[in-house]
């Protein structure tokens, strides 16, 4: 059975009443799946089987945010979770000298954003980096604030269950040099990179994509 959720704020789903955390998310993620568990007698009615066995947990595969999330789950509640698939993640933040820049040049110019004939500019970079859907309401802007905020490093380590990490060569968006951080601090992670592909690799080079996970999936 596959599950493809709409996160609070997204899709087909309500819009949050106050800004969310990442954790927020994650709880909404774990409380669905526990809605889901049944008894194993009942494994044909498309529920979670609870029957103690590995085939009872879930394979959680998450895109971009929806990898944020999963992340978080998959370090914060690993008992439901079989495997993991990571693609173009969010979540890591390199220590690296263009890092510490941006980060500089975001804290100097955030005051300069503040005043109201500011805010059509302000709007205008949000759409450049590809954040329109947080910028609807002030809840979502400030969710945007929350999750970007948010390093998930130390999180990686805590990951124990086989874990495959996706990543279209030419992410501007995430670089490729994420997914290998990612996959050097996640023990006995895999990393497969998708040639031709950018953040939306599933969408650029489907055929590759489906394998990769296909394969993943089935591997005992």
């Amino acid at each position: 059975t596959l599950y493809a959720l709409d996160l609070p704020g997204f899709g087909g789903s309500e819009t949050p009443r106050r800004p969310c955390t990442l954790q927020n998310y994650a709880d909404s993620i774990r409380v669905f799946i526990e809605s889901r568990i049944q008894p194993a007698p009942h494994r044909d009615t498309g529920g979670i089987s609870d029957a103690g066995n590995p085939e009872s947990r879930i394979i959680l595969v998450g895109h971009s945010f929806g990898a944020r999330v999963a992340i978080k789950l998959a370090a914060e509640y690993p008992e439901r979770i079989q495997k993991l698939v990571l693609v173009d993640s969010g979540g890591a933040r390199p220590n690296s000298a263009k890092r510490r820049v941006l980060d500089g040049l975001a804290k100097f110019a955030k005051p300069f954003f503040q005043p109201g004939f500011m805010q059509p500019l302000r709007k205008k970079i949000y759409q450049k980096l590809g954040a329109e859907d947080y910028i609807a309401t002030p809840e979502l802007q400030q969710t945007l604030v929350n999750i970007i905020n948010e390093d998930l490093a130390p999180l990686f380590p805590k990951i124990k269950v086989p874990t495959l990490i996706v990543w279209g060569e030419n992410d501007k968006e995430t670089p490729l040099s994420y997914g290998e951080e990612m996959h050097r601090a996640i023990r006995g992670s895999r990393l497969a990179i998708i040639k031709n592909a950018g953040h939306f690799s599933f969408l650029d080079q489907p055929k590759q994509y489906v394998k990769i996970l296909t394969d993943f999936i089935g591997e005992i």
